[in-house]
């Protein structure tokens, strides 16, 4: 026999449990990482709605004014009840049963 063969020191086949925990530890550190991007891409977009819905009610009081001459009041009526009073839910009379600034439920 060789006598180079005989004197090489085996090493094990695999990982060690630390280079194991250094690799899970490196992953879950990603993953957070992308949570909180996405977490920020979430917020971003749900203010560019609300941003949208505004600019639509900007339009709306603005074509409002030009065909009217003025902007609408708040004593307006709108089924018979006040624009200001938002009213959430009509029954099959067109009277509001739920919302409204005097319902409680505005």
């Amino acid at each position: 026999m060789d006598r180079s063969t005989n004197n090489r020191i085996q090493t094990p086949k695999g990982f060690t449990l630390i280079e194991l925990l250094v690799v899970i530890s490196i992953i879950a550190l990603l993953a957070a990482i992308v949570l909180a991007a996405l977490s920020d891409a979430k917020t971003k977009a749900q203010n560019a709605a609300k941003i949208e819905a505004v600019s639509q009610e900007i339009n709306a009081l603005e074509i409002y004014h030009v065909s009217n001459g003025s902007y609408p009041t708040s004593n307006m009526k709108v089924n018979g009840y006040n624009a200001a009073e938002s009213c959430l839910e009509f029954n099959s009379n067109s009277t509001c049963v739920r919302g409204g600034m005097y319902s409680g439920y505005a």
